[in-house]
Order: C-alpha cells, then sequence, then structure tokens
C-alpha cells in the first residue's frame, strides 16, 4: 500500500504513465537542473515565472515545423501544442509553470 501510494501522487488512486515514470526517474543534478533553469529563463520573457505562447513568440521559431510549413497548424498551435507537453495532472491552461517545465 505503501509503495502504491508513493506512485500516486496526485491521489487519484490510480497511477498514470507520468507517475509511474516520474517515480523511476532518479533525482536531477544540480547541473542538470541549472540548464533546466536557465532554458526556463529563456522561454519565459515577461519573467513572471510563467511560460505562455505570447512568451514563445521571437524566441522559438515554428517556420521549420513541417506542419507550419504544409499549412497544417498556425504558430500558435504550434506554441500551444508545445506548452501542453509540460501538463500534468489533465490541467491543461496553455501555461507552463517552472515546476511543470522541471
Amino acid at each position: 500500500k505503501e509503495m502504491f501510494q508513493a506512485f500516486d501522487a496526485d491521489g487519484s488512486n490510480v497511477i498514470d504513465f507520468d507517475e509511474f515514470l516520474l517515480a523511476l526517474r532518479p533525482p536531477m543534478s544540480k547541473a542538470r537542473k541549472n540548464i533546466i533553469n536557465e532554458a526556463f529563463n529563456k522561454l519565459d520573457k515577461t519573467g513572471d515565472q510563467v511560460i505562455t505562447v505570447e512568451d514563445l513568440r521571437g524566441v522559438y521559431n515554428v517556420k521549420a515545423h513541417p506542419k507550419y510549413q504544409n499549412g497544417e497548424m498556425t504558430e500558435d498551435q504550434i506554441f500551444t501544442k508545445f506548452l501542453n507537453t509540460f501538463e500534468v495532472g489533465g490541467d491543461v491552461d496553455g501555461k507552463t509553470t517552472r515546476d511543470q517545465f522541471m
């Protein structure tokens, strides 16, 4: 029971794939955390500790993205899809916090 609770980070009584991977992943080294923090700071243009689509403009160039080139997705859709990769726990709000980015 204790092991299950350790894996079930959100207390939902279900272990989803992300919770499983997070529980198995070793702790990040200080050097890796520093690099991730630098990347977050670069993307967070406003410095409000949240990355939004607006923050990504001018920092993340989608022009070479195949779905942008073929007209399947707009710049905003690609930005949103990128931010959604950091969403955890099913709360998709189009914003990425430092904790989510980590």
